[in-house]
């Protein structure tokens, strides 16, 4: 299989006054044609600033510091928002958490779609707009005639993310980024965002990289996931591997508090602590503060990822040969599928 993008021992810093605050740390995926990759962790785990810098979305203080992206087989590590602008759309396509915050307010949605396909297209304004009809069908938007010449106030929340989704799929990206695109959305609206997301990917052999705090959304449509905590990728492996035999702890503890398995337990598990600081991040492992688990070494390397199977990875010295035998919390043996 075709690998579309591939990100290896990549680092992101930001200057700031009060010095470089290591955003992404030494981290790398790869990330196959066709396929759904999710990204989890919590808030301020780094998700966002790695994904929108693969598009050089960020802002002019932030930098790589070491590492190579890979899209498509070429380069693209260091290109200018210049150089990136003819992939943004071809190659690679982003969206984002609020549609109304995408979306020009004050131009109807059609418009907005056929201004995405004419930047990559040599096509006629009617063969455009012929196109972006049909990616509203394609999007199960009913009436698209007539949707197409609405302003994006006009329409629902879920629909304004149909139309996101197809200014995004409009010259048919490789990739595609999708940073919680359900999160505005309700419970109803956001099963059928996701399982539109999956059944479009697959249909176009387009990649997916979804970004999500909810471990519940990856879950329902993802082939593999990679967990993040405080800038790195802690665990990585298929969605069976990672849900069902994690081995991280922080695993366990994102497991462990969703609502799901609350219900059934009558507690709702949270973590301990809060995400380190990672402007002067102390040694070793960052998640060691918060981790029941933690040994000694802990406290002061920063463990590899140690392999488990062929496609499964986990940051943790609790998978090193010599390190005592200890068994994940009694609520992951318990929980059932996701």
């Amino acid at each position: 299989m075709e690998t579309v993008l591939e990100v290896s021992n990549y680092s992101l810093h930001f200057q700031t006054p009060e010095g470089d605050i290591e955003a992404v740390r030494n981290t790398g995926f790869s990330l196959l044609k066709g396929e759904i990759l999710a990204i989890v962790g919590e808030s301020g785990c780094g998700k966002t600033v790695l994904c929108k810098s693969l598009l050089k979305l960020l802002p002019k203080n932030a930098y790589v510091k070491s590492g190579q992206v890979l899209l498509c087989g070429e380069d693209i590590t260091a290109y200018s928002d210049r150089r990136m602008r003819p992939l943004r759309g071809r190659q690679i396509s982003m969206v984002f958490q609020d549609p109304m915050t995408t979306l020009n307010p004050t131009i109807p949605v059609g418009k907005q779609i056929v201004e995405a396909i004419l930047v990559h297209e040599k096509i006629s304004k009617t063969a455009a707009k012929e196109k972006a009809i049909a990616l509203l069908k394609q999007l199960e938007i009913d009436q698209p005639e007539e949707r197409f010449f609405m302003q994006p106030h006009l329409l629902s929340g879920g629909m304004r993310q149909r139309c996101v989704l197809a200014i995004a799929l409009a010259s048919r990206p490789k990739v595609l980024v999708a940073d919680e695109p359900t999160t505005a959305l309700d419970a109803t609206v956001q099963t059928k965002i996701l399982d539109l997301l999956k059944t479009v990917c697959k249909q176009n052999d387009i990649a997916l990289l979804l970004i999500s705090h909810d471990l519940s959304v990856a879950a329902r449509i993802v082939d593999r996931v990679a967990v993040m905590y405080a800038g790195k990728i802690v665990e990585i492996g298929t969605a069976e591997e990672v849900f069902y035999d994690p081995r991280h702890p922080y695993t366990w503890g994102l497991l462990g508090s969703q609502p799901a398995l609350a219900v059934k337990s009558k507690q709702l598990y949270s973590i301990p602590g809060a995400p380190p600081s990672l402007l002067n991040p102390p040694p070793g492992d960052l998640f060691a503060p918060r981790n029941e688990y933690a040994l000694a070494i802990d406290y002061e390397e920063s463990p590899p990822l140690f392999p488990i199977s062929a496609t499964h990875f986990a940051a943790t010295w609790l998978l090193h040969p010599e390190a005592p035998s200890i068994l994940p919390p009694a609520f992951i043996k318990r929980r059932e599928n996701p």
